[in-house]
């Protein structure tokens, strides 16, 4: 089960980044979003144990699509790109 207390400090950390001004800032915030995904993914292979991480990810990422502030917009095209490349590797990993 996702162990969402553990996580919780990491994505604040992460979606504060993808808030950034600086593009920088966003780029590496969204590679460390794919990490986290795909590391864990590598230590859960039940699907329904990413369930909640990828629950957790979506209702933070989704609100920043909508935002009025075009740096978070970027931000969550960011994670979004980074979000699709983590399901295609865990894909390769778990051959789906």
């Amino acid at each position: 089960m996702y162990e969402q207390a553990d996580a919780v400090d990491v994505l604040d950390s992460i979606f504060f980044s993808l808030g950034s001004k600086h593009d920088h800032i966003r780029v590496a915030a969204s590679k460390e979003l794919y990490s986290i995904i795909v590391l864990y993914a590598q230590d859960h292979t039940e699907a329904e144990d990413i369930k909640g991480l990828w629950t957790d990810i979506f209702h933070r990422t989704f609100p920043i699509t909508r935002s009025n502030n075009g740096y978070e917009r970027l931000g969550a095209i960011a994670a979004i790109d980074k979000m699709l490349d983590a399901t295609n590797e865990i894909a390769r990993q778990w051959r789906l």
